[in-house]
């Protein structure tokens, strides 16, 4: 193909790109309110973000209870993870969610096959 016949929009950028500038993240919709976003991860089939206010929301496959809801079951939209402490950071792996609390201490749940 014709390197001049290819538009600029068809064109991929596969560089990273910041996106704390865009207005496509930041708010969550829970129902009858919103809330700011802190930081979001994504596993191989889940997301949890952390909330400003430290809560933490989970969403999609939960077969190794990665969500962290207690149970087994998926979840298509955010639900909020009920626990005693607030989040400072969240990270996903394919079916396991670790957080750092602001406390320091570590939380995990969902698969733990390999330690």
């Amino acid at each position: 193909m014709d390197e001049k016949l290819v538009k600029k929009e068809d064109r991929r950028d596969y560089s990273p790109t910041n996106i704390m500038n865009r207005a496509m993240i930041g708010y969550v919709n829970l129902g009858d309110e919103s809330a700011k976003v802190k930081q979001v991860s994504c596993g191989y089939e889940h997301t949890v973000c952390i909330l400003e206010n430290g809560d933490l929301l989970s969403w999609g496959n939960n077969k190794n209870g990665q969500l962290g809801h207690g149970n087994q079951d998926e979840s298509p939209l955010p639900k909020k993870i009920e626990c005693n402490f607030k989040a400072e950071k969240v990270m996903c792996g394919a079916g396991y969610t670790i957080v750092q609390a602001t406390n320091g201490k570590l939380y995990a749940f969902g698969d733990n096959r390999m330690g």
